[in-house]
C-alpha cells in the first residue's frame, strides 16, 4: 500500500460531465466510448493539476451514480417516472413530488428489478483499468451501495415474482457487490468506495407508509 498523508484528499466520486459528453450520451452516438474516455481523462487531469492524493475517474461513463447498474445486470431495467407512475403506492403523492422536482416525468429514469438479478458485466472493473492506466497515484472506485440499490429498485408490482420481497433482493445485490469488492481488491485498487446517500432516512424519516421507491 502506498504511504498517504495523514488526511489525503480526494474527490466525492462524481464529476459534472461535460456539455458534449452529455449531449453524445443522450443521442447514443457512436463516438461515446471515445468522448467518454475523454472526459475522464479531463477528470483525471483536473484532480493530479490540483493536487489529489488519491483520484477517481469522475463517473464520466455513468448515466447517474446508481442508474447504470440497468446496464451491467440482468434482470433490472430503466424505466422512466411515467412508465411507474401506475406502480407507486400513493400516486398523487409521487404526482407532487414530480411537480416539485419540474421535471417532465418521461425525462426522469429509474433502475427496477424486473427479474432475478445478476452480474452482465463487472459494475467497475473496465472503468477502473482505464483510470490504472492514466495516472500514477493511488486511486478509488465507486460503487452504489447495497442500501441504495434496494431501496431505489424495488418496486413491488413489478418485482415481486423475481423477489417476495426486498429482503430477498438484498441478499442478492450484497452477494454482487462483495464479489466486485474482492474483485477489485485483487486487482490492485486501494480504495472502494460505496455510496449510501439515502440512509440518511433511517435515521430522519423512520418508516413510512407512504413513501416511494425513491
Amino acid at each position: 500500500m502506498p504511504k498517504w498523508p495523514k488526511f489525503p484528499v480526494t474527490s466525492i466520486g462524481s464529476w459534472p460531465r461535460p456539455d458534449w459528453l452529455l449531449r453524445a450520451t443522450k443521442k447514443k452516438q457512436k463516438d461515446l466510448p471515445e468522448l467518454e474516455d475523454r472526459a475522464t481523462l479531463m477528470a483525471i487531469e483536473a484532480q493530479e493539476q490540483a493536487g489529489a492524493d488519491i483520484v477517481v475517474d469522475g463517473e464520466q461513463r455513468r448515466d447517474n451514480f446508481f442508474s447504470y447498474v440497468a446496464d451491467r445486470l440482468d434482470g433490472v431495467k430503466l424505466m422512466s417516472m411515467a412508465e411507474l407512475l401506475d406502480h407507486v403506492d400513493d400516486k398523487s403523492a409521487f404526482e407532487a413530488m414530480l411537480n416539485a422536482l419540474d421535471v417532465p416525468a418521461f425525462a426522469i429514469k429509474n433502475p427496477v428489478v424486473t427479474g432475478k438479478i445478476a452480474p452482465r458485466r463487472s459494475l467497475a472493473m473496465d472503468d477502473y483499468r482505464f483510470l490504472r492506466e492514466h495516472t500514477k497515484k493511488p486511486v478509488k472506485v465507486t460503487l452504489p451501495g447495497p442500501y441504495l440499490l434496494s431501496r431505489s429498485t424495488y418496486v413491488h408490482s413489478l418485482t415481486s415474482s423475481a423477489y417476495a420481497t426486498r429482503e430477498q433482493m438484498s441478499d442478492d445485490f450484497v452477494t454482487i457487490l462483495h464479489d466486485e469488492l474482492k474483485a477489485l481488491a485483487a486487482a490492485g485498487v486501494e480504495v472502494v468506495q460505496f455510496d449510501e446517500p439515502v440512509l440518511t432516512e433511517i435515521v430522519f424519516a423512520g418508516k413510512s407508509k407512504t413513501h416511494t421507491f425513491m
